[in-house]
């Protein structure tokens, strides 16, 4: 008897005492299912994440796989071969994926909350609007990465290599960008080399970041708005709330940003 479960996978239930789970791969890969044997007893919600962790203790690629949606919180993929794999709104919440090989995957939309990603080799890989919320990517490589609208706050992004990343609408406020490289690295397809300040404001807690761009320059991005100087963020208030409670709080954190650049 044959049962499908959510997903590109599926499961082979028979009277042996493991279980017959196959794993399929992009189109394009050109590679066979692979046949993964798990506990029979295996509850029906845990069997892919057995089945993908069995994979990597074997030391199997899963290179181009297809994991669109796959639950796999708290799963053990450290060292993991994922190049290429299609991700899309996976859920790796809590799971380890230290050292992994993500290069050129797709994690748009995926929950990465609380990941470990130390070290994990993440170049070219799409990360747009993932939720990186409290992760762990110290000295992880996000060379050329799209992390166009990614929420990265509270991640822990030491001597990270983002250079050439895009970081578009990236929500950074509490990250920690220590010794990372910025270089190359874009917002709005502006190049920028480093991180001056953020604030987030207390009004629609708005987060606004303060950058310093290659050309030597120092703009705002907030929200969807910028890269802005100072001065043209001031021209957007004055033009859409002016003298209100929210203009005053914008106006304190514009302040602050001018004089952390002077300070530099």
């Amino acid at each position: 008897m044959t049962t499908h479960t959510q997903g590109p996978w599926e499961a082979d239930a028979h009277e042996a005492p493991a279980m017959k789970f196959s794993i399929l791969f992009r189109a394009h890969t050109g590679r066979e299912p692979l046949k993964v044997e798990i506990p029979d007893d295996t509850p029906p919600e845990l069997r892919l994440r057995a089945a993908i962790e069995a994979t990597v203790r074997n030391g199997a690629s899963l290179a181009g796989a297809d994991l669109t949606a796959a639950n796999l919180s708290g799963a053990y993929l450290s060292g993991a071969d994922l190049r290429d794999a299609n991700l899309h709104y996976a859920t790796l919440y809590c799971a380890n994926l230290s050292g992994a090989n993500l290069i050129d995957a797709n994690l748009t939309r995926a929950n990465l909350r609380d990941a470990n990603l130390t070290r994990a080799d993440l170049r070219v890989a799409n990360l747009s609007r993932a939720d990186l919320s409290r992760a762990d990517l110290f000295r992880a490589d996000l060379t050329a990465a799209n992390l166009e609208g990614a929420n990265l706050s509270g991640a822990d992004l030491r001597v990270a290599n983002l250079s050439g990343a895009n970081l578009t609408h990236a929500d950074l406020f509490g990250a920690n960008l220590s010794g990372a490289d910025l270089s190359d690295a874009t917002i709005g397809g502006a190049e920028i080399s480093g991180l001056i300040a953020s604030a987030t404001r207390n009004i629609g807690s708005y987060l606004f970041a303060f950058w310093r761009l290659a050309d030597g320059t120092a703009k705002v991005t907030a929200g969807c708005h910028g890269p802005w100087t100072t001065d043209e963020y001031r021209e957007h208030v004055a033009e859409e709330y002016p003298g209100t409670p929210k203009a005053e709080e914008t106006h304190r954190i514009l302040d602050s940003f001018d004089a952390a650049a002077k300070a530099r």
